[in-house]
């Protein structure tokens, strides 16, 4: 007996292949968890899939996994009557598909077959990956003049595994490949080893086998007086185990799905050349963090598009850049139908205000400025609806507001309140904003907008001000489409009142589900506004091109002194950008591989969006905090978030507390003063202020 089983890993493989004697002339390997990984464990979860996918293809009362159990018993039944007729207990596919086709539809039999073949060989395709190093072992094996085989114990038949090595690369490193359900012969018995001696005319002394099953890679070509070499690779095996422990974890507890997508996806870019994760410390953030957050929330999108179509859909500028790029990226991965058209359509908070200042300046609208800090009165009213501060400053004065760069701390505020009853300001508020109106209105003629059904925008939200703007200006036009929002975070924070035509949800948050742990979004908003945004700078206007060629947004002037502080963040933000888009593929593929949807993938998102604003790692917080944020709603303020990590001392208690309370990211700022503890405690002073 020529055994082997105290060497482990890819480069013990090596060592056994230099150390064979000229008299071996053949080496056989074992396909599964030895040539090629899996990326989902154990295997009976790639059939589980496979009866999902066929289910939902042919339809019926049946759910994938009754299917799943039949086909189990499907499987033990040609195994038995194999070992009736003298041979080994194995099948073949199509064999399995002949009989499981005939159990799922009455009629039309041939098509559900060619169908179970066909997703089987897909999903093993996903699955499937060449083990990082065995590639250059085989091409060494065969330099020195070896006959290379597979064999494989497998219902997959030659024909199908010839197409998993070709697409994966290796089909011309394999002379021969031998399958028990071709043969009705094992690997365990010995028969398929035999036939391999029978058919390559060799003796079992010129063999040499590697695989990583104890029994049938080992013990049995051992016995028949083949050297066999026991494959083992810890980390792999620790691998497997993983994939194995959360997929099980999450078949009843859906908050674990999450948890085994992120096992999966982590798993492709360990052994895949093109998943890899990106080594820059921004890019990492956009994979690990940002990417499962951005691809969940589309994914959400694009189930509820597929449930209620819109004729078009709309990405809005910034914060719609990289959720459009994301879109754009996934749909085609994970849905078999067109997508509708998409946009990325050039309009603001501040362009789709001041159309709707055509009507007037309601007391509504007007507050809405009041909600940045760092609001000047008067002045940030005037700059959100673009009001030139010399057409209202005289009246202004008039009302006992001169200064028009004073806060007003009280919305209420008679002189306010006064302002805007003055019939004089509605009027030229009116006719300021009407130009504007209607070149908006030129632009999303121009762009689709009007004359269709429904129409989506898709975005990162907070309150849905562009959409409510949007429907308010144009819904009285006979071509307004019906709107839908579709957001990651809707926090409600303005008391817009959608309904019937102008609809919004929040998919990771929505306020109105009365969720307190989902809120953890609106606690550094900062971080999806900057990670999402275009590295263009804000739409502030439109005008008519000089060539003919329509209505052209007018964009802010890079010269601004914050577009300047800006552009120094767009290579930290492009960087997690790339990591995000990086992310992408490797996710639709993990999707592909264990059928999760949203709502699978939600509850483990939100507790690591838990993980990374409320419990942010002190060199997270360094790093996020260079980018800069401009306010483009009401002023141009930068948001100084670099301030966060650089608080007063810990024993000038009144300083710092004043300090947390001021940061825009209260969590990242208590990163300097012990982390976890006051952060766990501010956390549940959040939550319970919210029940």
């Amino acid at each position: 007996m020529a055994l082997s089983l105290r060497a482990s890993g890819v480069a013990a493989v090596a060592r056994f292949g230099s150390r064979l004697p000229r008299s071996v002339r053949v080496i056989s390997f074992d396909i599964f968890d030895t040539v090629l990984i899996r990326h989902v464990e154990p295997p009976a979860a790639v059939k589980r899939r496979v009866a999902e996918v066929v289910t939902a293809a042919v339809g019926g009362a049946a759910k994938g996994a009754e299917q799943a159990a039949r086909r189990d018993v499907l499987e033990r039944s040609l195994r038995e009557l194999a070992k009736n007729a003298g041979r080994d207990p194995e099948f073949r596919l199509d064999e399995l598909a002949y009989v499981w086709a005939r159990q799922l539809v009455t009629a039309g039999h041939r098509p559900v077959e060619e169908l179970i073949q066909r997703t089987e060989l897909s999903l093993e395709l996903a699955v499937c990956a060449v083990r990082p190093g065995i590639r250059s072992v085989i091409e060494r094996l065969r330099e020195r003049g070896k006959t290379i085989i597979a064999t494989s114990d497998m219902y997959l038949g030659e024909a199908l595994l010839r197409a998993i090595f070709r697409d994966k690369g290796i089909e011309h490193l394999f002379d021969h490949f031998y399958v028990s359900g071709d043969h009705g012969a094992g690997k365990y018995s010995g028969r398929l080893f035999w036939r391999i001696v029978a058919d390559l005319g060799v003796a079992p002394s010129e063999i040499a086998h590697v695989g990583d099953n104890p029994e049938a890679d080992a013990r049995a070509p051992a016995r028949l007086g083949i050297r066999a070499h026991l494959f083992r690779d810890p980390p792999d095996i620790r691998r497997r185990d993983r994939l194995a422990f959360y997929g099980e974890l999450g078949r009843p507890r859906r908050f674990w799905r999450g948890r085994h997508l992120l096992e999966v996806c982590l798993s492709i870019a360990e052994n895949e050349p093109d998943g890899a994760r990106p080594d820059n410390a921004y890019a990492r953030y956009g994979w690990e963090v940002l990417g499962p957050v951005y691809c969940a929330f589309t994914l959400g999108v694009i189930e509820r598009l597929q449930r209620a179509p819109v004729a078009k859909l709309f990405f809005p500028s910034r914060d719609g850049y990289l959720p459009y790029r994301v879109f754009t990226e996934l749909w085609p991965k994970l849905a078999a139908s067109a997508p509708p058209e998409t946009s990325y359509l050039y309009v603001s908070r501040q362009t789709a205000s001041t159309a709707l200042a055509a009507f007037g300046l309601s007391y509504e609208d007007a507050i809405v400025p009041f909600n940045n800090p760092r609001q000047r009165g008067l002045q940030s009213v005037f700059k959100a609806f673009g009001l030139p501060d010399a057409l209202l400053a005289g009246l202004a004065a008039e009302h006992g507001m001169a200064d028009l760069t004073v806060p007003l701390d009280d919305p209420r505020d008679v002189r306010f309140d006064a302002f805007l009853r003055d019939d004089r300001v509605q009027r030229r508020v009116q006719q300021q904003a009407a130009a504007p109106r209607e070149l908006l209105a030129e632009y999303l003629g121009q762009e689709g907008f009007f004359g269709q059904s429904a129409v989506a925008l898709v975005d990162i939200g907070w309150n849905g001000t562009i959409q409510q703007a949007l429907w308010r200006t144009f819904r009285q036009r006979a071509d307004c489409p019906r709107l839908q929002g579709y957001y990651l975070a809707f926090s409600g924070g303005i008391p817009y009142r959608f309904g019937s035509g102008n609809e919004v949800e929040g998919l990771l948050f929505d306020a109105r589900r009365g969720e307190p742990v989902e809120r953890v979004c609106v606690h550094y908003e900062e971080l999806f506004e900057e990670s999402a945004r275009s590295p263009e700078a804000t739409t502030i206007g439109y005008r008519r091109a000089d060539n003919g060629g329509g209505v052209v947004p007018i964009l802010k002037a890079e010269d601004a002194p914050e577009r300047g502080s800006e552009r120094l963040s767009n290579a930290m933000i492009g960087a997690i950008q790339q990591g995000v888009l990086a992310f992408v593929p490797v996710f639709a593929r993990a999707c592909l591989l264990t059928g999760y949807g949203f709502a699978d993938l939600k509850p483990f998102v939100v507790a690591m969006l838990e993980r990374a604003i409320a419990y942010p790692r002190r060199e997270e917080v360094a790093m996020l905090t260079r980018l800069n944020h401009c306010e483009d709603f009401g002023s141009s303020d930068l948001m100084d978030l670099a301030t966060v990590p650089h608080g007063p001392p810990i024993w000038h208690l009144r300083e710092v507390l004043r300090h947390v309370r001021g940061a825009h990211w209260r969590y990242g700022a208590l990163s300097k003063y012990g982390g976890v503890p006051l952060q766990a405690l501010l956390r549940l002073v959040d939550l319970v202020r919210r029940r």
